[in-house]
C-alpha cells in the first residue's frame, strides 16, 4: 500500500515556510501524485486559513490531486470555519465537513473509516486534554503558571466558543476513534489524527508562550488507559499541527507529516 501523505497546507496564510505555501504545497503535491501513483493520499487537517480562505477553496484543490481514494481528518481551522457558521456547533463539524468533502470526492475520516483490500485507515481530529503542557522554565505572570489555572482558563474558553469542555471534545474524539477501529477488526490499520498522540513531537522551553501552546498541542497516548498505540494490526500513526516533521518509533512508528519537507511518500505492508 504506498500512500501519499501531507498537512497544514493551511491555504491563504502566509507562513513561516513563505508566501503562499498553501497552493504551492498543494501544486507539489499534485507533481509526486503524478510520478508516484500512489493508492491513498492523506491529509492530517488544516485545509485553508479560515480568514483567508474558505474550506471549499481547499477541497477543490485536493479534489484536483489524481488519486482515485483521498482521504481527510478535520484540523481545528477546518473545524473553526463551521463554528463560525450561523447555528453551527462544534458537534456539526463531522456533518458538514463531511457533507462538503463527499462533494468533492474526498472521505472525512472522522465521519467513518475507509477499507481498501485488506487495508483500513482510520482517524479524527484528535483534540487535547492539556496533559502536553508544562509549566515553563521562566514563567509569564500574564499567562497560567499552574495547571488547575490552565485548565480554568481552557473550560471558559471552550464553553463560550463550542458550548462544550474541553474534556467533552477529547472524550468524545477519543470515543469515536475507538468506535472505528472496532469497526475495522482484522485490517491493517493506518490511524490518523490532526493533533499529535505524544509528548515527543512537541518542544519545551522556548518560551513560557510556546510552553502554553503545547497545551493545544494533542495527548500522549501511552497514559491513557486503553493506548491506542496498543491496537492489533496498527501499522503506523500519522499527524500533524505541529508545522514540524517528526517521526517517533515505539509500538508502532509516529510520524507528523506537516513542515517544510512534506509531502512524504511511504509504503507500509
Amino acid at each position: 500500500m504506498k500512500i501519499l501523505a501531507f498537512s497544514d497546507p493551511h491555504l491563504g496564510r502566509h507562513s513561516k515556510f513563505g508566501k503562499n505555501f498553501g497552493k504551492k504545497l498543494f501544486d507539489k503535491v499534485k507533481r509526486v501524485a503524478e510520478t508516484e501513483k500512489p493508492d491513498v493520499v492523506i491529509c492530517c487537517g488544516d485545509l485553508a486559513e479560515p480568514d483567508e480562505c474558505t474550506l471549499t477553496d481547499g477541497m477543490k484543490l485536493f479534489e484536483a490531486i489524481p488519486c482515485k481514494h483521498k482521504l481527510l481528518v478535520a484540523g481545528n481551522n477546518d473545524i473553526e470555519q463551521v463554528s463560525r457558521m450561523k447555528d453551527r456547533k462544534f458537534v456539526d463539524y463531522v456533518e458538514v465537513i463531511g457533507r462538503l468533502a463527499e462533494q468533492h470526492g474526498i472521505r472525512l475520516l472522522d465521519s467513518r473509516p475507509f477499507v481498501l483490500g485488506d487495508y483500513a485507515f482510520v482517524g479524527n481530529f484528535g483534540f487535547y486534554d492539556l496533559s502536553l503542557w508544562r509549566a515553563p522554565d521562566n514563567p509569564d505572570p500574564k499567562l497560567p503558571q499552574t495547571m488547575s489555572q490552565l485548565k480554568s482558563a481552557c473550560l471558559d474558553w471552550h464553553i463560550e466558543h463550542f458550548g462544550l469542555s474541553h474534556t467533552e471534545i477529547f472524550n468524545m474524539c477519543l470515543k469515536r476513534l475507538y468506535n472505528h477501529l472496532k469497526m475495522v477488526a482484522g485490517k491493517r490499520i493506518v490511524l490518523c489524527t490532526h493533533t499529535v498522540p505524544t509528548r515527543n513531537m512537541v518542544l519545551y522551553g522556548h518560551s513560557a508562550k510556546y510552553d502554553l501552546q503545547n497545551a493545544w498541542m494533542g495527548f500522549n497516548d501511552s497514559e491513557l488507559e486503553s493506548p491506542l498505540a496498543d491496537t492489533p494490526g496498527l501499522l503506523t500513526w500519522l499527524c500533524g499541527h505541529t508545522h514540524r516533521n517528526h517521526r517517533t518509533e515505539g509500538k508502532v512508528p509516529m510520524i507528523n507529516v506537516s513542515g517544510i519537507e512534506q509531502p512524504f511518500i511511504f509504503e507500509v505492508n
